[in-house]
């Protein structure tokens, strides 16, 4: 009787166990913000203010992210002389595409007009939940040869997606999701820590197991003074 009584114990302690070291994904999506400043912080944020490097087809473009809670956004490349513009004034998106050959500045509508419209100025986790999103926990992955906890992600609409969180300092690695039928991988790396806002400074998009560009962010400003003007379609 009394090595059944053990025998039973350390089968209970060995499934408390288990149960203690899998955390929920709700756990894990909870880490993850407190790790990138929290609510609070990000949603007083009014601004933002980026200035990249994106390098794309082996060239390296220089530019300027201008982002604002209320939507609105502005992204400015430069190469050669020739400027790309694309921006939503929070009513109208456009762009101005001289690496194209485009003349003047043109609206957006439809589908390519949403890609701005759906664009968040938050992270996608912040108030998921409110939103109609539901997470999952995958268990464990290991990638490069460290584990990572895997958390499924079901939007309102139907999409989904897969993130990669480091297990100790609950920050997001990766992101997988399916992009008009290709198979796409986004990796978050060099996250510093700024006036309490922790953020990544290098991002990379892979489609197919290549990579289709890196963004490096070389400088990040916050709430910063920003033309009434900035996002606005040229008049002329």
């Amino acid at each position: 009787m009394r090595r059944i009584l053990s025998a039973l114990l350390v089968a209970v302690l060995v499934t408390a166990s288990a149960k203690a070291q899998s955390p929920t994904a709700e756990q894990i999506v909870d880490k993850y913000i407190q790790s990138i400043g929290g609510v609070k912080k990000w949603k007083a944020l009014k601004n933002m203010r980026l200035t990249v490097t994106l390098r794309t087809q082996g060239i390296d473009l220089p530019g300027v992210v201008n982002t604002a809670a209320d939507g609105k956004q502005r992204m400015e490349f430069t190469f050669n002389g020739a400027r790309l513009i694309r921006a939503y004034d929070g009513t109208t998106a456009w762009v101005f595409d001289q690496f194209s050959g485009m003349a003047a500045p043109t609206k957006l509508e439809g589908e390519a007009a949403s890609d701005f419209t759906d664009e968040e100025f938050l992270d996608e986790f912040i108030d998921y939940k409110k939103k109609g999103a539901v997470v999952t926990y995958l268990g464990q992955e290991e990638y490069e040869g460290l584990p990572y906890h895997k958390v499924g992600k079901k939007e309102k609409d139907g999409e989904e997606a897969t993130f990669l969180f480091d297990e100790e300092t609950g920050l997001l690695l990766l992101k997988r999701e399916t992009v008009d039928g290709v198979a796409s991988e986004t990796q978050y790396q060099d996250y510093v820590n700024q006036n309490g806002l922790t953020m990544p400074m290098k991002v990379i998009g892979k489609a197919a197991g290549q990579i289709l560009q890196s963004l490096v962010v070389n400088k990040a400003e916050f709430d910063v003074e920003m033309p009434a003007d900035l996002f606005v379609f040229p008049k002329n």
